[in-house]
């Protein structure tokens, strides 16, 4: 997960080519992975959802699934308002009855709940979409870490230029829409009053995620990466902390001076970051 992209009139970030809603699905085209679906009606219509459930976690499949989470406890929407969202199931208890799912919980951070099989069946048919269920499990094939790809995704990254023109056998290539770095700067919208937080987690949780992978770069290619990998966790902490100021902004009267500074940080953290990428790929070009 090396792309980012941001739709301008959405403010939203989403990962390229890594969004389990985006059809076509692109689990299909990842060769570590089994993947099986079915329609979401014609389950309604022919089989119970939890004997479904179960015979697929039973042959190690995760499944997602779109749900309401007007009928899930564990939920922002629960007894509010009609809310239909993807969680995934990764287990269940037969003798107590439950179903184990992940998704966003009623403090909007991602994690690990617990429901009834009757709430997760009410959850399930009570939804309007028909999409697929996607069950997917991980299988024996070994994928090489490939370093000429992530050499052109992380440039893609840092030039914020469109990767989805690299696949066009898949999808018509996205447009109207940053990438990269500059999708990174424009999640503050200039018309809403409150700070998608989630979007800060999420740049927070990329450059966590990218330090591993310098980490993984520096074992694999046996080079010294410890600079890179360390000013990545300051970086990353700096954004935490951007972050707490952002839920702080939102819980306080609108004021357009510290959104500004706000955004003023995220900018020079994200240069500091396209910074510290580009010292990263080019010590990895001085090895190969």
């Amino acid at each position: 997960m090396i792309q980012i992209y941001c739709f301008p009139k959405q403010n939203r970030l989403l990962y390229s080519y890594f969004y389990l809603g985006l059809e076509p699905n692109p689990i299909q085209y990842m060769p570590f992975f089994d993947r099986q679906m079915v329609e979401m009606n014609f389950l309604k219509r022919n089989f119970s959802l939890i004997d479904f459930v179960i015979a697929m976690i039973d042959m190690d499949y995760y499944c997602f699934l779109i749900l309401n989470e007007f009928y899930l406890p564990c939920k922002d929407s629960y007894q509010r308002q009609s809310f239909e969202h993807g969680v995934m199931v990764y287990g269940y208890d037969a003798e107590k009855q439950t179903i184990f799912i992940s998704g966003y919980n009623k403090s909007h951070y991602f994690g690990f709940d617990t429901i009834s099989f009757s709430e997760f069946e009410e959850a399930f048919l009570h939804t309007k979409r028909n999409e697929n269920i996607i069950c997917f499990r991980r299988n024996s094939f070994e994928y090489d870490f490939d370093v000429d790809l992530m050499k052109k995704l992380i440039n893609d990254f840092c030039d914020s230029t469109n990767t989805s023109l690299n696949y066009r056998m898949l999808q018509n290539p996205m447009k109207n829409c940053y990438w990269g770095i500059d999708a990174c700067k424009h999640i503050i919208s200039s018309t809403d009053k409150v700070l998608n937080y989630k979007d800060f987690y999420t740049i927070y949780e990329y450059i966590t995620l990218m330090i591993e992978r310098i980490d993984v770069c520096s074992m694999t290619l046996d080079i010294d990466l410890h600079q890179e990998s360390k000013y990545c966790m300051r970086i990353s902490k700096e954004l935490y902390l951007l972050l707490l100021h952002a839920l702080k902004s939102n819980f306080r009267e609108y004021n357009a001076d510290k959104i500004h500074i706000i955004q003023t940080k995220l900018n020079g953290y994200m240069n500091e970051l396209k910074d510290v990428l580009s010292a990263f790929l080019y010590m990895i070009e001085k090895v190969l």
